[in-house]
């Protein structure tokens, strides 16, 4: 069966530029009829009905770039092997949830936002990468658009807060550090509106720059969606963090007071707050990849019968 040499090129540069070191056999399913809707996999390898069909289109095509490593449930799950060779449009992305967020709102740190033309996707990578025309640069804010943003907030501000807040802002040396230690002292959920008002202005930012890159008004809304996504999982993340720090501080205070005879107890309960907002942020995939035993989920189902 002749095959456009076109769509086979585009499914391999799309899983060179795959935000994941991993692939399972639905997501890759999934990016070629989102991606190359015009390739069939069954009619390429000459399996129009059945199993087997995107194991051949692996095998035939991408053999060298996918290696089978497991697999999720009856799901086979492959391992993107990328070529390590000079002119490569693979980008050595970060694989943390805040990367994007943390690559576009700080001024002095060591990622590189990228809009990627292939993928239509935002990539946040540890490299620089210069003359690569399928990337395109997302310059991450200014202190200035910082201070702007600040600013801006500032002229809303109740005028208990607001004199203060004008300091802060008109010194020679704007202290991000003093702002934020200003709006969380200030009670009346003044903390809270700064966090909303600035993702919005963030992400206002980001559509200015995205439009500059030309990409599509569909790319800019899935783009700002995906930073919303990491702003959110940053978000959270600090929340699991603090509560560890919390708890962790609480049980060593007691226990040098003598109040816990149980360290060892008290130290699970730290493990089992952490563990229960850790689970709060996984996604579908990671929560069907825990075990428990048989025993665990049956005294669990008694537990949740008797309430």
């Amino acid at each position: 069966m002749a095959v456009s040499d076109s769509n086979i090129r585009l499914v391999r540069s799309l899983l060179v530029e795959y935000p994941s070191d991993e692939i399972s056999g639905a997501e890759l399913n999934q990016l070629i009829r989102d991606r190359v809707p015009d390739l069939d996999v069954r009619t390429v390898v000459d399996i129009p009905t059945g199993s087997g069909a995107l194991s051949k289109f692996v095998q035939d095509y991408l053999a060298d770039l996918l290696k089978q490593i497991g697999r999720r449930g009856s799901d086979r799950v492959f391992q993107i092997v990328r070529p390590a060779k000079s002119g490569s449009t693979h980008v050595a992305a970060a694989d943390l949830p805040e990367d994007l967020w943390g690559a576009f709102v700080s001024v002095s740190g060591n990622l590189h936002l990228y809009f990627n033309r292939l993928s239509q996707r935002l990539v946040a990578s540890l490299t620089e990468h210069i003359g690569d025309e399928n990337l395109e640069v997302i310059p991450p804010l200014t202190q200035v658009e910082h201070f702007e943003i600040a600013r801006q907030f500032a002229n809303q501000l109740p005028d208990e807060v607001s004199e203060e807040a004008g300091n802060i802002l008109h010194e020679p040396n704007y202290s991000y550090s003093r702002w934020v230690s200003l709006l969380r002292d200030a009670g009346g959920g003044i903390w809270q509106q700064w966090g909303l008002f600035r993702v919005e202005h963030v992400m206002g930012l980001l559509r200015n720059r995205l439009s500059c890159a030309n990409a599509s008004d569909i790319a800019i809304e899935a783009c700002v969606a995906m930073m919303r996504r990491s702003q959110s999982e940053v978000h959270r993340l600090r929340k699991v963090a603090a509560r560890g720090a919390s708890l962790k501080s609480q049980v060593l205070a007691a226990s040098s007071e003598r109040l816990v005879d149980d360290v060892y107890g008290a130290g699970l309960a730290i493990l089992r707050a952490i563990a229960h907002d850790a689970v709060e942020i996984m996604d579908a995939e990671k929560l069907r990849a825990i075990t428990f035993s048989v025993g665990e989920l049956a005294d669990s189902d008694m537990r949740i019968t008797k309430r």
